[in-house]
């Protein structure tokens, strides 16, 4: 079986990461920042850090049953986010910018077009069979 722990342990890094600008942002008790989004991306976060640790833990159960819950998530996070940092710079909401947000800005466009060309590459293939 595949040593699993520096992929784990890196993917919980990047969460903590994650959720550690929002919790910054919080606390900055921006009015323009507050959003569903905002709170999204933090318990997703912390759902993500927790798998981590039940992939480590080998449950299988809980990964079989958590696995595609955190992906169906990782859609609606990447949608929200994007979302969210676009809507951010256009009320230019000065509190809410940083380099983070842009760092997780990126991550999730970076995201949206490994699993769209995912998509459109299965497409293709499933149509030209």
């Amino acid at each position: 079986m595949v040593d699993l722990t520096l992929p784990v342990l890196l993917t919980a890094a990047w969460w903590a990461f994650v959720l550690g600008w929002v919790v910054k942002l919080e606390k900055k008790g921006c009015s323009c920042a507050r959003d569903w989004r905002l709170n999204f991306m933090k318990y997703f976060a912390v759902a993500v850090i927790v798998f981590q640790f039940v992939i480590l833990a080998k449950q299988r159960q809980l990964m079989m049953v958590g696995a595609p819950l955190i992906g169906l998530a990782t859609l609606v996070f990447i949608g929200a986010t994007i979302s969210y940092v676009i809507d951010q710079r256009r009320k230019s909401c000065a509190c809410s910018r940083s380099t983070e947000r842009m760092v997780i800005f990126t991550f999730a466009v970076i995201q949206a077009v490994i699993i769209g060309g995912g998509l459109l590459g299965m497409g293709y293939l499933m149509k030209k069979n």
